[in-house]
């Protein structure tokens, strides 16, 4: 009798360990899930907070990018004829690209006498397009007048003869027009380049 009394202790003694270390194993997997649930929850919260912060950051109005331009312009332009006044940024050449501002104009210059102005048709040269022949350009304080435009494909620009040089003070300005290519930064099928030489007054004077 005994030893069945025994027998019955040790199996309930290994049943009630079994159930003991079943009940510490489930709390342990209870723990851990609970970890991973509060650790995916950080990191979503983390997120986005983060992505709140940045979208809730002041975005500069034209104006402040207009005036933050101008502060560092060295040159101007005006074209009367389109209500046209801007500060030129000198732009310089990136591998084989020119830096472009946002909302002022920006000049390139290889020779002397030729003098490329140019800048996005979406802010300071959205009107380029209404310019009409003999219509005056003012670079610089000297006078120039429109004598060609001209509006081509995008390929078929030639920078080399944009850029080459002539006898008589020549200024060339370009933006985009057409339509707007699709996947890349706001670029258009088109420019439109004004041709505009100094006028004859100018050159008697100097």
């Amino acid at each position: 009798m005994g030893s069945v009394i025994e027998s019955c202790r040790h199996f309930l003694e290994e049943k009630l360990s079994r159930s003991r270390l079943f009940l510490s194993l489930s709390s342990k997997l209870r723990n851990r899930k609970a970890r991973l649930y509060l650790g995916i929850f950080l990191i979503y919260f983390v997120a986005g907070f983060a992505f709140l912060a940045i979208g809730l950051q002041p975005v500069k109005s034209a104006e402040a990018v207009y005036a933050a331009e101008a502060e560092t312009a060295e040159e101007s332009l005006e074209i009367p004829a389109i209500s046209l006044s801007t500060p030129v940024k000198i732009s310089t050449l990136s591998g084989s690209d020119l830096s472009v501002p946002e909302q002022i104009a920006a000049s390139f210059t290889m020779h002397d006498n030729k003098y490329f102005i140019f800048g996005h048709s979406s802010s300071v040269f959205k009107d380029l397009k209404n310019l009409q022949i003999g219509d005056q350009i003012i670079y610089q304080g000297q006078s120039y007048t429109t004598a060609l435009i001209e509006e081509k494909l995008k390929a078929d620009v030639n920078m080399e003869d944009i850029l080459a040089a002539v006898d008589t003070p020549t200024i060339v300005l370009m933006t985009c027009s057409g339509e707007k290519i699709e996947d890349t930064n706001g670029d258009h099928t088109h420019r439109i380049i004004v041709t505009a030489k100094l006028t004859t007054r100018e050159l008697q004077d100097e």
